[in-house]
Parts: C-alpha cells; structure tokens; sequence
C-alpha cells in the first residue's frame, strides 16, 4: 500500500488559517443538500455548503479557545466543545447563529463529548469528569447530571476510537505505531483481537463507514489510510495533506458515486473525495500492474527458452562440421559457383537482434484549455503543417448527446479516435459536420477534389467523411494527430485522465496545456452564452462557471506537479498571454516539443495571422471561431469593456489560480484596470517552475 501512489482529493476546501480539530458531516435528517462542520484550532466553526464549496456560517463563541469536538444535534443544533471549558448548543436555522444554551465542560485532553440516544433521548450528553475519572450524563434542558460511568480500570491511553455497534468491535489509535481492533466479550469485557503495525507512529482520529465495509484513519504523517472493516486488509492511502490528520469523517449517500470522505489537519486544509472512486482506482491499478507483470515473466521465459534452443543448434551445428562429416546434396554444383558461407551467431548478438528498438508509433498531440481560451488559434498552427491530421473537438458531439455515465462513454470513445478507430456510434458522421473544414486534412483529398488554399479549392466538391478515408488518412498520411479537447469536456476534466486514455490505446501522447487569464475568458464566454444569472435550468451561473474553471484550473497544475519526471515531460504548459506576446518563439519551442519541424511557409502565415491588415481582421469578425486577431490588440481589449464587479467575483474565485500563473490582482481599482500600460500578468510565475 505504501508504494502505490495516491490520487488527489475531489476538492479542497480553505477559509481557516489555522489548524483543524473537527470535521462532521451533518445527516440528511438536518439537511438534505451536502453541509459540513470543522472546528479550528482557532475557535471557529463553519458550515461548508458543499455545492458550492463555500462556508455558509461561521460560529466564534469560544474567545479564540481551540475547538475539541462538535457535532450536530438531531434537532439541527450545532454543538461545540472548546478548551474555553465551556459546551454551547447553537441554533443555526432560519439565518439565526446564536447561542441557545450553555454548560460548563472542563478541558481534558483528547476527552471529548457524545451525544446520546439519537431520536430518542436526544437531550442527554456525556462529558468527562475532572475529578473522578468517570463519564457523567448530562441533560441538556435541566444541565443537571443524571448518572455517571465508571471505567473499573484503565491503563492505556488513547487519541481517537470508534465502535461497531452491531459487532460490538472497537478501532482504537494511539501514539505507537499500532492501530488495535477489540471486541466486546458476553461477560462486557474487551479483548484484543488485531493489532496492525504500521511504518509511521501516531494515528490521530479514527472513523469507521456508517455501511461497516470502510474504516478510515488520519496520522501523524499526513496520511489517510483506508482499510477494509471486515478483514482489516489495506485497501488505499490518500496523502494530499503535509501535517497530522486530525479528523475524519464519512458523509451518507450524496450521488451516485458514493459517499465522501472528508479530512482535516493542521495544515488548515479540508479534504474531500469520493472514496468508492480512489478504492476502485487503486484496485484497477494494482490488477493493471499483476497483468503487466505477468506478460512480462510469459515474455521473459519465452526468450530464455528461445535463446536457449538457439545455442543448442549453433553448438550442434560447430560440431558438425568439424566432424568432417561428408554432405550429399541434389542440385548440380558447379566449380564456378561460390562456396556456401555458413556463420554463426553469439547468443549475445541474437539476443540483441531480438530486443531491437520498437519502431516509434504514431504520436498523439492533445491541446488542452477552456473555451474561449485561444485553443482554437494554437491548435491551428499544428494543422498547417503537412505531417499532421487534425480533428477539432470530437468531444463536442458527445456531451451533446447527454449519455448517462459520460466519463465512460468518454474514455472509451477517446481510446478509439487516439487508435485512429472511427467505428464508435456516429463518430465519422459528428466528425464531418463539427468545423470540418478547420481541419487541413478534412478539407483536402481524399476528403475533397482540390487541396485546401488550391483557387479552385470549394465546399461543392468535398464529399461526405466516411470511416474508411478518416482511417486510412489518419493512419497512413500521416504521424502525428493532433487533438483540440476543452478541459471541461474531457473524462473526470483530469490531464491525468488523458494519459489514462492514452495508455489504453497504447499510443505516445503529449500534451499542450493552454491557461489565459479568466477575467478576458469570462467576459468573452458571456457571450457566447456559457453562463447566466437568469434561468439557470441549463447554464451555470457566473460565480458557478468562475469557480468550476479556476478549480479544474488549479488541481490540474498540482496534478501535474505530482506526476513522475518521465510523465511531466510529455506537458507543456503554455501561457495566452505569452502566446500573443511572442507567437513565433512560443510556437517555435511547440514545434520542438511535438518533434515537428518549423516550416518557413508556417512562419510567414503566424506573423500574418497574429499580425494582420485592417481588411483580413473585417473579414474575420462575423466568424463564431476566429484565428486571424492583432494578438497584442487581444490581451488589453478587455480591460477597456470589462465590467469591474464582474473582475471583482473573477478575482476572488481565483485567486490561488492566478497566483500559480502570475496574473495580478486589480483588488477593485478601475484604475489599474482600464491602464493598459500596467501590465496584469507576470513574466515568471510559480506553476512555470513545476512543468
């Protein structure tokens, strides 16, 4: 389990500057719609909706005290045990957030409260006791103690536990480095069932599934461990967080993927994911590893034994001839004919003859950005060149289409375009009537009767795209296909994801990740409609739209800073802004990275397009997708028509993405805004150092 390497968290979630003590999920009995509880080392509480992954309410009534413990009451109370030595009861409903009830709870340790008899006798609380080492219930109406608990003795100390109630089994973690499982005997005694070692000491919290399949457990290392419950065997680790797990906490059935998983530390940092997915994943990885350890003994035995046989008849036919033995053969020998020259080999040059360098297959080169990012411009440079078949967003099609389990549907209809397989449903049909025609390759022979730029060149004698020319055109005509796919489209909207793909269809990708600045991308996608605040049944709004593209935005570049060296090198991250500012010494570093050579005819078409007449940019401006614009016109236009409230709600969406990019801030002036000379962007920024 140690060695696997771990996926990142569905998403993250930041607001507190300081460490976090609890994470709670509230029950649908509360809530129907996702809320989540943490408690600060601070003294904060805040509720998390987690639709839209920002906090709701924040609680501060425990003057600074670190939070121990919280939890919701069955009646939609949020309960808050601070070091303050105070337990207060809110109420949190109707925009209320105020403190309905209080009681005196001394600060012990790691000792925390439990709420008692859900739905029955919901008022009654246990705290623990400062004087007598004993568990007194308390009832929340009268605040007075009803009875106490009494341990008969007790050694051991403990940081987290969690109890089974229908096995009667508990999970208990200390500071060792042994995670225990008791049970509870008929005669109420607890006995040691498991002890699982594990390589880092300190487990700080513990939680098992509501189902009893799942047990979670947070360290002192950062780590989030995932075992079985019923056979205690390591099924994942998840290592997103850089200090000690303070908390962990399973959410009920929110979707169809299953149940989250949150985490808090002291990082400051919550975490979610779906756990059904990181188990699945790690399981489908390991079973990928056995396959591919497996083919590779059958390979390995399979050279030895022909290496083997090989030697022998080398041996046997030395001995042979140096036996002097006589051969008779039946064709005619003449005195002119030269004698037969007979060699034999080393098993070491056979064996070199047998491992020679695979053949270098076909590349595939994947532009990857958001709409109206100027992806359509990038990847039309690669198109002009002659080596290279190009295909404008395939995916568009398909999320038109509204399958049912997209991301599948997209994986696998991904891994056959990228094997040049065009058989899957309507593939040839949606490929020719999505802007065929801003493909080279689709708009020249056998696809039309003249090339495309040819004077004679017209629609009228394009014939319609078929399965056989897509093919034979993609792997015969060419070497390098090249992919426009917008991130949102894309399975899981993961980098991660595409090379997935990429290794299911057993082809070498690369890929190009294009970033521009959001606040000219969402002005122009108000356009074109991507978003809206009225009737939202079918867009976004802005604040959703803002935030879902800064988030993919933003985990995509940690995701890729966490991949291998081998990987990360097959990305290159690519800035709009650097784009327009130097296309031709941009474009040029593209090339050598997409192994194609720089053509001086393309050269001349990137300073005409980014750099045209005053006639060629009328022409182009009724087109939907436009390649021709003055480019340094582009990066400053916006800021002239940009509405500043909308800058304000970008900013603050994005303002870790921007930061990883080197975009700068306008922190409300319109002043700085509206100054072109005041560049808002960076020449280094943070995320150029990763890649």
């Amino acid at each position: 389990m140690e060695n696997r390497s771990p996926p990142d968290p569905l998403y993250v979630l930041r607001g507190t500057e300081a460490a976090l003590n609890v994470v709670k999920f509230a029950p649908k009995s509360v809530r129907e719609e996702g809320l989540l509880l943490s408690g600060s080392a601070k003294g904060i509480i805040s509720l998390w909706n987690l639709k839209t992954k920002r906090s709701e309410i924040i609680l501060d009534g425990h003057d600074g005290h670190a939070i121990l413990a919280a939890d919701f009451h069955p009646c939609g109370n949020v309960i808050s045990h601070g070091r303050d030595g105070y337990l207060r009861i809110w109420q949190c409903s109707e925009g209320r957030k105020e403190v309905v009830n209080s009681i005196t709870a001394p600060f012990l340790g790691f000792c925390q409260f439990c709420v008692l008899l859900r739905g029955y006798k919901s008022h009654w609380i246990g705290l623990p006791s400062a004087s007598n080492s004993q568990v007194n219930i308390h009832d929340l109406e009268s605040k007075e103690i009803l009875f106490a608990l009494k341990p008969d003795n007790g050694k051991s100390l403990v940081l987290c536990m969690d109890v089974d109630k229908e096995d009667l089994r508990i999970v208990s973690g200390s500071a060792g480095s042994k995670l225990c499982v008791s049970s509870v005997t008929p005669q109420h005694s607890i006995t040691v069932e498991k002890e699982i070692e594990l390589k880092n000491p300190g487990i700080a919290s513990v939680k098992i599934r509501k189902d009893r399949k799942i047990l979670a457990t947070g360290g002192w290392d950062g780590r989030i461990r995932i075992y079985s419950w019923k056979t205690l065997k390591p099924l994942a680790y998840l290592s997103y967080h850089t200090q000690t797990i303070n908390t962990v906490d399973f959410s009920e059935d929110l979707c169809d993927h299953g149940q989250l998983l949150a985490a808090g530390g002291k990082d400051s940092r919550i975490s979610e994911d779906f756990l059904n997915h990181t188990v699945m994943a790690f399981r489908r990885r390991v079973r990928r590893n056995l396959i591919l350890l497996l083919i590779f003994t059958f390979i390995s035995v399979g050279l030895f034994f022909a290496l083997l046989q090989t030697s022998r008849d080398v041996v046997k036919n030395r001995n042979v001839f140096q036996s002097g033995s006589t051969f008779i053969t039946t064709s005619n020998l003449t005195t002119n004919e030269a004698p037969l020259e007979i060699k034999t080999s080393s098993v070491n040059d056979l064996t070199e003859r047998m491992l020679q360098h695979k053949v270098k297959s076909r590349q595939v080169l994947l532009v990857v950005a958001h709409g109206r990012s100027g992806s359509t411009f990038l990847a039309d440079i690669f198109d002009k060149h002659p080596r290279v078949f190009y295909i404008f967003e395939p995916l568009h099609g398909i999320r038109k289409m509204q399958v049912g389990d997209y991301d599948t549907f997209a994986t696998n209809y991904l891994q056959q375009i990228f094997q040049c397989n065009f058989s899957m449903g309507n593939t040839s049909k949606e490929i020719g009537r999505f802007f065929r025609f801003y493909s080279r390759a689709l708009s020249s022979p056998p696809f039309c009767k003249y090339k495309q730029g040819d004077p004679k060149w017209s629609r009228k004698y394009c014939s319609p795209v078929t399965q056989k020319k897509l093919e034979h055109t993609c792997k015969v005509q060419h070497n390098t296909v090249v992919y426009k796919l917008l991130l949102d489209r894309i399975p899981g909207q993961s980098l991660e994801r595409l090379f997935h793909v990429c290794e299911m269809a057993d082809v070498e990708c690369k890929i190009i990740y294009l970033i521009r600045d959001m606040r000219p991308v969402v002005m122009s996608s108000q356009k074109v409609a991507f978003f809206r605040e009225v009737d939202r049944k079918t867009r976004p709004s802005l604040r959703q739209f803002v935030y879902s593209c800064c988030e993919m935005i933003e985990r995509n570049l940690y995701l890729v800073k966490k991949f291998p060296p081998s990987l990360r090198s097959r990305v290159r991250l690519v800035r709009y802004e650097d784009l327009a500012a130097e296309p031709l010494q941009v474009f040029d570093s593209l090339y050598r990275f997409a192994e194609l050579e720089m053509l001086e005819n393309i050269k001349q078409w990137i300073v005409k397009i980014t750099q045209p007449s005053f006639a060629d940019l009328k022409k182009e401006e009724k087109r939907p997708v436009s390649m021709i614009r003055n480019s340094l016109e582009v990066l400053n236009k916006w800021r002239l028509l940009a509405d500043s409230c909308f800058v304000d709600v970008i900013e603050r969406y994005c303002r870790d993405a921007m930061k990883l990019m080197g975009y700068v801030a306008t922190d409300g002036s319109v002043e700085m805004l509206q100054n072109s000379t005041i560049p808002l962007f960076n020449e280094n920024y943070t995320a150029q150092n990763w890649i």
